[in-house]
């Protein structure tokens, strides 16, 4: 059985031509964004959350079963600061033919899940007052 990937990929794009809302242009435009930092200041960041949050909640990862869902956007700010930690900076600008095994990008991402929070909403107090 072979698989058509040149169909599965055009089937995927087609609601992005038909619809230029489409829920398919969340992961763009958090991609986008994140891709022209370094940011001016806490704002920067701050907008950076909005982007990351909608997105999962397009994608249905902000469900009731989840504490994501009692929970508003800036619980994900220490996530963002992660993300764009200078640490990581060698990955925004990163081509995926330069990944292979063994190369220290590889590593590097990695590095980076074991560093991300698995859920923030866990660890942050139910009626916390202060900013995460």
């Amino acid at each position: 059985m072979s698989i058509d990937v040149k169909g599965n990929v055009l089937s995927y794009y087609k609601p992005l031509q038909d619809d230029p809302h489409d829920r398919a242009r969340s992961w763009e435009h958090c991609y986008s964004y994140f891709q022209q930092q370094p940011f001016d200041g806490e704002g920067g960041f701050d907008l950076g959350c909005l982007h990351l949050a909608f997105y999962l909640a397009s994608w249905g990862m902000v469900r009731r079963s989840s504490k994501l869902l009692q929970k508003d956007y800036r619980v994900h700010l220490p996530v963002v600061r992660e993300l764009l930690s200078p640490r990581y900076a060698s990955l925004w600008r990163l081509e995926l033919d330069a990944l292979h095994a063994g190369s220290p990008e590889v590593d590097l991402v990695f590095e980076l899940v074991e560093a991300l929070p698995v859920s923030r909403a866990e660890t942050v107090p139910p009626h916390s007052t202060s900013n995460p």
